[in-house]
């Protein structure tokens, strides 16, 4: 059963600076985990910053996607796209 899908502005704004060419295979990737959200084995962030707990991540190319799980409500909220070299530490900055 496919969950529902909300985005963040922050989101939103990283999404349209990355290639289209990357932008459309992440969104289709985000389309796959809500249609298989019960069965995956959501991998959460090790150190998450304050706030940010309980927020997962996937791995799509040299990007990583993070998201929030409500297995209650069914839905999935996307929070943000870092690029996986180094850029965690920006995460933990904003």
């Amino acid at each position: 059963m496919s969950y529902k899908l909300g985005y963040t502005d922050r989101f939103k704004e990283t999404l349209s600076d990355i290639s289209r060419e990357d932008t459309i295979r992440i969104l289709k990737k985000i389309g796959w985990i809500t249609q298989n959200a019960e069965q995956l084995q959501h991998e959460r962030l090790r150190e998450p910053p304050v706030g940010l707990e309980e927020i997962c991540k996937y791995q799509v190319g040299f990007y990583r996607v993070l998201y929030w799980v409500d297995h209650a409500k069914k839905e999935i909220t996307v929070y943000d796209i870092i690029w996986r070299k180094g850029k965690y530490r920006e995460l933990y900055r904003r």
